[in-house]
């Protein structure tokens, strides 16, 4: 390229300065990207308009930008705080996903979703405060060796220096009810109701007497059991004969049947969010661990739109369906707004995990300073070189050390450059602090874009009530 300039031996610095020689000097300061991440500004409206028209049927977009079919399977993540885009941007991506007919798994925890999105008589809603709600049945979704991991997800071990004695014996009782029992108004009878007599000849039955403990010990086990037991008190009671005439609904079944294409909403709301968070997570995990059951097929789609990921508790199987999840058909689109939140619920080491599988990220404004810190460095550095020119008075072609040169013009003039190579971070966090509403950057194949989060030429229109609600039912023994 230098050779252009007649000037094939010298640097870039000595090459602009010899072809500045026969006009006056452009003096200042010139960079040039070398290498590295370079940031594509789509926010003007010319080259909104150019990406749109690039768009392939159904493809996703986020922002304009075109996300490749194959960079799909790497899976995606929403990052920005409230009223930033990050709600928009999914429903865009559900939009395209519902004109695919591919189904989905879709937490909500506002209703929202549902509003637009749900489709009376086809669709399931999982909540059993909400009058829509399906009815899960656990027993079809339950073989014996995965009782551990639904105990576990009822009955957590406590976290940091406390005995997890007391967890583990009363995850050992409840599989045995899950074991001895098939509705759960006998889980509940038997948990709750009987007689420690009665219960304890239950889990002697079934094989669990030596993971209790002592009888003696038993009362405290059990107390424990009983606060898991009034999370699965929320459920509908459905009984072996309604679910064998269709009544109750299988998480399994929807993930093993590959034209079952209904979506299945996890539908929550905030006043219910602590109550319902237990089995949102067991459900959530159900359908995970269901499809790395599953043969593996390039043609099958499994959505998983986990909008605001932190508020679900721990889904112990996120992490390898994500690592090995292309091959089984699943895609996952994570939202948060925080790190830290992330952390908190699933530890430092597997949330760096998570945090770093999805490749296709769209970065949105965020306060919290460490996030911030975090995006930028995903987004990557680039090396840009520098050239500084000047004028000053001189004489002859010199170096004063480095990459530093000068050049005199008829030994009363003279121009002298500067070569400094720069490694930066390709946005900085102040950047990602300070992003308007609506814009943010989108990483996808290698590639770093600044977008504009569309809005729809017309409002969404939401067609179903957000909730519905429905007292939580008596239990047997309740007057």
């Amino acid at each position: 390229m230098f050779g252009l300039f007649g000037n094939r031996g010298k640097t870039a610095a000595q090459a602009m300065v010899a072809a500045a020689q026969p006009a006056t000097p452009a003096t200042g300061t010139h960079e040039e990207h070398v290498r590295g991440t370079k940031v594509v500004d789509c926010t003007p409206q010319q080259m909104r308009d150019w990406l749109w028209s690039q768009k392939l049927p159904n493809q996703i977009q986020i922002g304009y930008v075109p996300i490749d079919v194959q960079d799909e399977w790497q899976h995606f993540l929403l990052a920005g705080g409230p009223g930033t885009g990050k709600s928009l941007s999914l429903k865009w991506m559900l939009e395209t996903i519902r004109a695919r007919d591919e189904k989905a798994l879709v937490y909500d925890p506002v209703g929202d979703l549902v509003g637009q999105f749900y489709r009376p008589g086809v669709d399931i809603i999982l909540n059993p405060l909400d009058e829509r709600d399906a009815g899960w049945y656990p027993w079809a979704d339950l073989e014996r060796h995965e009782l551990p991991a639904f105990s576990q997800a009822i009955i957590p071990e406590p976290s940091g220096q406390q005995d997890p004695f007391w967890a583990k014996s009363a995850q050992a009782a409840l599989q045995a009810l899950m074991l001895g029992t098939r509705c759960i108004d006998d889980v509940l009878r038997y948990g709750i109701y009987e007689s420690d007599d009665v219960l304890m000849a239950l889990v002697r039955k079934m094989g669990k007497a030596g993971l209790v403990g002592q009888e003696k010990t038993f009362s405290g086990v059990r107390a424990q059991l009983a606060v898991g037991l009034e999370k699965l008190a929320l459920l509908q009671n459905i009984t072996p004969e309604q679910h064998a005439e269709g009544q109750g609904f299988s998480l399994k079944r929807w993930v093993e049947s590959d034209y079952d294409r209904r979506w299945v909403f996890l539908l929550s709301r905030k006043s219910q969010q602590e109550s319902l968070k237990p089995l949102i997570t067991l459900w959530t995990d159900t359908v995970v661990r269901a499809a790395l059951s599953l043969q593996p097929s390039p043609s099958r789609r499994i959505w998983l739109s986990l909008d605001e990921l932190p508020s679900l508790g721990k889904l112990p199987s996120l992490a390898p369906a994500m690592a090995e999840g292309r091959k089984y058909g699943l895609s996952a689109i994570l939202g948060l707004q925080t790190i830290q939140q992330l952390r908190q619920t699933y530890g430092r080491e597997e949330a760096a995990v998570i945090y770093g599988l999805p490749k296709n990220r769209l970065i949105l404004r965020i306060h919290d300073a460490e996030t911030c810190d975090e995006m930028s460095k995903e987004l990557g550095e680039y090396q840009r070189k520098r050239v500084t020119i000047s004028s000053s008075q001189g004489s002859n072609w010199g170096s004063s050390g480095g990459d530093s040169y000068s050049e005199s013009s008829g030994g009363s003039h003279s121009i002298s450059a500067s070569e400094q190579m720069v490694i930066e971070r390709a946005v900085m966090p102040a950047e990602i602090a300070n992003l308007p509403d609506r814009v943010g950057y989108v990483r996808t194949g290698g590639r770093v874009a600044k977008v504009l989060v569309p809005i729809p030429a017309q409002p969404w229109a939401e067609t179903q009530p957000h909730h519905i609600s429905r007292p939580q039912r008596r239990l047997p023994w309740e007057v």
